[in-house]
């Protein structure tokens, strides 16, 4: 999983040009169904598309850190983070109108998992708690 993340965020890098930003994916050694890893993809996809798109100028450098942790046998927690210029003040991050983060929070849904928001000090970070379970599971 650990090389799927990180070989997903730099081809997104790759694939919008940046250069002034740089990518660390970490996780725990797991094993993911194919339906979780896919929307696992696409939400990684979704929080570094907006990072490259919105966090940073051009002439800043910036960092974007993903990280896959097993807490709990049963539950999987997902930590994205940016170190960016964070989000808009007043941003309804629940019931947001941006189709992005309406596409994070389906697919959260789709996990059965719960995206929070964390506070930090500099960017913008995301976190899903998620169960962990098979494709068998999920049917």
């Amino acid at each position: 999983v650990a090389e799927f993340v990180q070989r997903l965020c730099t081809d997104i890098l790759t694939a919008t040009g940046v250069q002034n930003v740089k990518c660390q994916a970490n996780a725990d050694q797991v094993s993911l169904g194919l339906q979780q890893l896919v929307a696992l993809g696409l939400l990684i996809n979704e929080f570094v598309t907006n990072s490259v798109k919105y966090a940073f100028t051009d002439l800043e450098e910036g960092n974007i850190s993903i990280s896959l942790e097993q807490r709990d046998p049963d539950y999987l927690t997902l930590t994205m983070k940016d170190n960016g210029r964070g989000l808009p003040v007043g941003l309804d991050l629940a019931n947001g109108k941006s189709l992005g983060l309406r596409i994070m929070n389906s697919l959260a849904t789709q996990f059965g998992g719960e995206l929070s928001w964390i506070e930090v000090s500099e960017g913008a970070a995301a976190r899903l708690v998620f169960p962990r379970r098979s494709d068998a599971a999920q049917t």
